[in-house]
């Protein structure tokens, strides 16, 4: 069975306490063959505080995804076909093919879909 990608959307906060439930299931049910990794994007940041450098894992990358997705909700009644649709497209599948994975045409269709079957996709 080949492996597929799942993004999953948590509470904020609890990205680290999901990760570890998913894992533990993942050991639990003996699925290490089909589960490749968990992971949760950050990026290092440097700040300067009291006069010191210091070091900060954000979730900077994940926020910015999420910035994106909710770009297109004042565009809910806007053709999809659209000049301004289309753009804000092509900028989600960029941010997440130089940031998380090659998002191709087929995986940026398959996103779509969840979102329009609704479910927690919708009511979040």
């Amino acid at each position: 069975m080949e492996k597929q990608w799942f993004v999953l959307h948590t509470l904020t906060g609890q990205e680290n306490k999901a990760q570890r439930s998913i894992e533990a299931r993942v050991k639990l049910e003996r699925m290490e063959d089909f589960v490749g990794r968990c992971e949760i994007p950050t990026e290092r940041i440097t700040e300067k505080k009291n006069g010191k450098k210091t070091a900060e894992e954000t979730k900077a990358m994940a926020d910015k995804m999420m910035e994106i997705i909710a770009e297109f909700g004042p565009m809910k009644d806007t053709d999809p076909s659209s000049d301004e649709a289309q753009a804000q497209v092509v900028k989600l599948q960029s941010y997440t093919s130089d940031n998380y994975y090659k998002c191709s045409d087929e995986i940026l269709a398959g996103l779509g879909q969840m979102y329009v079957a609704g479910g927690e996709f919708t009511d979040n």
